[in-house]
């Protein structure tokens, strides 16, 4: 059927769509108050890029597409036109097609035409399907059903877990295809009623009166929670690291957001003890429950860190997505003898080369203290199989996720962990080892990545060691 191709505008698009159906609050602050915007983690980043990646590959398995994409968000009225005009001259595969309807704009990863009609296809990077991308795919139908391209059927694509590369280019086994059709028509009218209730948020006089609550991370973490917490009473529920996050969702959602707002039977003793240390701003640590190798000069015992890469697209031979490979590894013993680190080329990276730099480096029966036991024991179980039986891998966080030590430091990370420990001070002689430090959002082909990453690796486990010795001695004070 013939189209009026118009350049209509728009007010929500599938990503504020989402946001609004998270926080209608977020999706205010997102429209009027962009500014308002905590800083982009470097591993949000990461996330991005690796959709892009996953993306254009999904775009092979439909080879000869036209792509639709705008320039910029200001052109996505034109380049819904341009969508239009495309399908108008009897094009077959279309990239990224724009569609805009009822005020909103989607774009689609995938359109093809086959003998049945339309086929739409949404390309993911995870390994599994969530409701939100049910919901995604529902808005999208909705958008292009009234836009007048109703397609025959809905495909979400996402990441086959158990695709093992063989050959050198990736094929379509590496994604698994399941239709939402009766899903995303079954959608339809509650999809329309979510639109109008949305529509009308950017333009209300303020923002939406809502507290803090498990919005602000589920589905997705909101990039406006640091302007939406800074008048909750510090410290906050979500800084107790012996509590699950199930347990601490349903704070949220009753409303309990800091430590004074937590009922007094709601904390078992361990929790209790990281609460009382937060609170105290003083390190508690009961000696009898800390690891007896720490003590024990006689038992074998590194200190390890590593660095290594998990893409959704595996770069090597057997090995399949989100698979841990690791690069670049740091020993530093407990005696005086001289630390061991290898670090791999991306081009030459194999397994064999880092499995005899372990064997060859590391004690038999020894213990193995590493900042990511979880990464070093996966890596080990496929590709080192023989060295775990020999090996004790033990983390930080095994350690210090006890009640035999609790620090005052608030869910840190490991960098912030080592700092707060009184390692910063140990870097003042070398101006650049703090940034490197914290720096971990390498990229595999910058020219300084090799140095970098050691560097970053030999500040880690000289990190790991003084953290130790500090158990050590407040242990024995």
């Amino acid at each position: 059927m013939p189209f009026s191709i118009q350049c209509p505008m728009y007010i929500l698009s599938k990503s504020t769509y989402i946001r609004g159906l998270q926080c209608e609050k977020s999706l205010y602050l997102h429209k009027k108050r962009s500014f308002l915007r905590d800083p982009l983690p470097a591993a949000q980043r990461a996330k991005f890029k690796r959709g892009h990646e996953v993306g254009f590959m999904a775009q092979k398995m439909f080879p000869g597409g036209i792509d639709c994409s705008p320039g910029s968000p200001a052109a996505l009225p034109k380049a819904a036109v341009r969508t239009m005009e495309y399908i108008q001259q009897g094009a077959v595969t279309l990239y990224e097609a724009v569609f805009i309807y009822d005020d909103v704009v989607i774009m689609l990863d995938i359109l093809h035409k086959t003998e049945q009609g339309w086929i739409a296809t949404e390309v993911k990077s995870s390994l599994s399907l969530s409701d939100t991308y049910f919901e995604d795919a529902a808005l999208q139908y909705y958008v292009m059903k009234g836009a007048g391209i109703v397609p025959a059927d809905f495909f979400l694509m996402y990441v086959n877990g158990d695709f093992v590369k063989e050959e050198t280019e990736l094929n379509d086994r590496f994604f698994t295809r399941q239709s939402c059709l009766t899903e995303v028509k079954q959608a339809h009218e509650r999809v329309g009623q979510r639109i109008q209730a949305l529509k009308g948020i950017p333009s209300l006089p303020h923002s939406p009166e809502i507290l803090p609550g498990v919005q602000c991370t589920t589905p997705y973490p909101c990039d406006f929670t640091g302007h939406c917490w800074k008048n909750i009473p510090k410290p906050w529920v979500s800084d107790l690291w012996t509590v699950s996050g199930l347990i601490i969702q349903d704070w949220l959602k009753r409303g309990i957001l800091s430590f004074k707002d937590i009922p007094e039977d709601e904390l078992h003793h361990i929790a209790e003890a990281e609460k009382r240390a937060i609170l105290s701003q003083n390190v508690q640590i009961q000696q009898a429950l800390l690891p007896p190798w720490l003590f024990d000069e006689d038992i074998p015992f590194v200190y390890l860190t590593h660095a290594g890469i998990a893409p959704a697209m595996p770069l090597y031979t057997s090995t399949s997505p989100y698979q841990y490979q690791i690069y670049s590894v740091h020993i530093r013993y407990r005696t005086n003898k001289p630390p061991a680190e290898l670090y791999i080329p991306a081009d030459s990276l194999n397994p064999e080369i880092l499995r005899d730099f372990l064997k060859e480096h590391l004690p038999e029966n020894s213990i193995i203290l590493s900042d990511d036991a979880n990464g070093l024991s996966a890596w080990m179980e496929i590709n080192a199989h023989d060295l775990m039986q020999s090996l004790n891998v033990v983390g930080i966080f095994d350690v210090l996720q006890t009640e035999a030590a609790f620090f005052p430091f608030n869910r840190c990370s490991f960098s912030r962990l080592m700092i707060e420990a009184g390692i910063a001070e140990k870097m003042k002689g070398d101006p650049d080892a703090l940034e490197v430090f914290l720096q971990t959002d390498y990229t595999l082909d910058k020219p300084q990545h090799q140095s970098d990453c050691l560097q970053h690796l030999r500040w880690k486990t000289a990190s790991l060691a003084s953290c130790m010795e500090y158990l050590k001695e407040k242990a024995t004070e």
